[in-house]
């Protein structure tokens, strides 16, 4: 299932990459780049940019951040 998550996990932005899906605001948005201070989020409809110290993330059965590709 592509949509199916093992819950989130909060992490430092230092350790986000580009492709995780995370969780802002109640939503799910995708990784688009992570320039310094901040991180760069995206969905279908609108992109934003935050400098929050740590980013939710969701988790795969592994335990792992979801990669979307």
């Amino acid at each position: 299932m592509i949509n199916q998550h093992y819950g989130t996990q909060t992490i430092i932005r230092q350790c986000v990459t580009t492709g995780m899906l995370a969780q802002h605001n109640g939503q799910a948005w995708r990784v688009s780049a992570v320039r310094g201070k901040h991180v760069y989020l995206h969905n279908l409809r609108e992109s934003v940019r935050i400098t929050d110290c740590t980013v939710e993330v969701f988790l795969n059965g592994r335990g792992d951040p979801i990669e979307v590709a």
